[in-house]
């Protein structure tokens, strides 16, 4: 022993003066650590309190899916089964959908199902719509309920699938199995974290965190504290920023619609709240911002709007998001920095809006030739090229190019745009500063908010 170390009795024996110094200190970090989620405690409470659905309202619900299970049943030849967030208790106040499904033996087809509770629907509701994922599936409203009626097969292994929509009964029994009624309550609280951030979804347009990925975040990791803690270390993985294997189908990856942006947002969220619990994280008061203001956050911008397709939300998304990235490349290529494009549609217009630096472009793009030995080619592009020059062991040309944004938007709806837009392209608009300030004032409000509140 060093007789000059002086040691303290403690709880767990002797401790020399410098480890009971440490241990003070892992004190107080805790406690510290600890004080902000003493605050979020409350701000919790209080959420619950406006999220959570009333007994009753819980109670009009499945007795209004009871009623659709009675009337329906007696034309189709399956078995009813009530899905979705209704069915596992983690609907939130005032949002619920139902989603009713009717499991048929293996002996009809897809496309038999499809029609029998489709016409089984118009039979005893007003104005069904039909809808598609792998088959068609009926929508109405009942009693301002909106129900999803949803065909699929009945099955005793996942290994039986004939389609994705066949795992959510799989997806029903695991949830029931495993989430604890005490946990209900937090994911309530992440399914409202996400959707005040634009990130609860799994469809194409959102790109986010679906009902059944927060039910397994939740699952996993005990709460939505601790789901928050561990979010904050997160570190995006390839090819997908998050994975969580579905427990009912291992192969698949539950978090794969998640996009990189939305990863990064859902870990800075997390970071923030837990620095800074509030209920804005949840209720967000997002204010419109006048032209000015816009003007000072938002030095160049355009927009391009035109028609929204026809077309069902998955296939536009998709065509969408694609057609932007497109758009991004060609923009970059030619020499301007995108700092984002925004997307917008209301089923009636879509538009991109763009963020860009510089305001203009040289009047004279360099282009690059062939290295000065091959002669034969150097000869080709003088003669091609009016103003050329070189530079090191290569031959340069300097061309005329269009400065503005938007000559070069033109030039790519005109010449570059993919033959299915060509319809939407006659009816195109290019929208300048001043107008995006006008007519998209709150998506953009919006996006200063989602920048400055992290």
């Amino acid at each position: 022993m060093d007789f000059h170390t002086p040691r303290v009795r403690g709880s767990l024996g002797f401790q020399t003066e410098e480890e009971r110094t440490h241990n003070i200190r892992a004190s107080r970090l805790k406690h510290e650590r600890q004080k902000p989620w003493a605050l979020a405690l409350g701000v919790c409470h209080k959420v619950l309190e406006k999220i959570s659905p009333s007994k009753t309202e819980m109670r009009m619900l499945n007795s209004a899916a009871k009623e659709v299970i009675s009337k329906l049943k007696k034309y189709i030849p399956a078995e009813p089964m009530l899905m979705g967030s209704v069915a596992k208790g983690t609907s939130l106040r005032g949002e619920a959908d139902v989603d009713l499904f009717f499991l048929f033996p293996k002996k009809y087809s897809k496309e038999e199902m499809g029609r029998i509770v489709i016409g089984a629907c118009r039979k005893v509701f007003k104005k069904v719509l039909v809808h598609y994922a792998e088959h068609p599936y009926a929508r109405f409203y009942y009693k301002n309920i909106k129900f999803d009626v949803v065909p699929a097969y009945k099955l005793k292994s996942i290994s039986d699938m004939g389609s994705a929509v066949d795992r959510t009964q799989f997806h029903m029994q695991y949830i029931k199995k495993n989430l604890k009624k005490s946990q209900i309550k937090d994911v309530l609280l992440l399914k409202q974290f996400l959707k005040a951030n634009d990130l609860y979804g799994a469809e194409i347009k959102t790109q986010g965190f679906s009902g059944y990925l927060c039910e397994l975040l939740i699952i996993k990791y005990g709460s939505f504290e601790k789901l928050l803690r561990e979010a904050a270390k997160w570190k995006p993985q390839t090819p997908h920023p998050l994975l969580i294997p579905d427990p009912v189908d291992e192969k698949r990856n539950v978090a794969s619609p998640l996009s990189r942006e939305n990863f990064e947002r859902f870990v800075a969220l997390a970071n923030a709240f837990l620095k800074n619990p509030s209920e804005e994280f949840f209720f967000p008061e997002i204010k419109k911002l006048s032209k000015k203001q816009l003007a000072e956050k938002f030095a160049n911008v355009v927009g391009v709007v035109f028609p929204s397709p026809k077309v069902v939300d998955d296939i536009k998304w998709g065509q969408i998001r694609k057609l932007k990235h497109q758009l991004e490349c060609f923009l970059s290529q030619k020499g301007f920095f995108i700092e984002n494009i925004f997307l917008y549609d209301d089923n009636k217009i879509s538009a991109f809006i763009i963020h860009y630096f510089p305001d203009r472009l040289p009047p004279y793009a360099v282009q690059r030739g062939p290295p000065l030995e091959d002669e034969k080619n150097v000869s080709k592009f003088r003669r091609k090229h009016k103003r050329t020059f070189v530079k090191g062991d290569r031959i340069y040309a300097l061309e005329k190019q269009p400065q503005e944004m938007e000559e070069w938007l033109r030039i790519f709806f005109k010449s570059i745009l993919p033959s299915k837009y060509e319809k939407n392209k006659k009816k195109m608009k290019i929208y300048k500063k001043e107008k995006v300030l006008s007519e998209f004032a709150w998506l953009l409000s919006k996006e200063v908010w989602k920048k400055e509140h992290l």
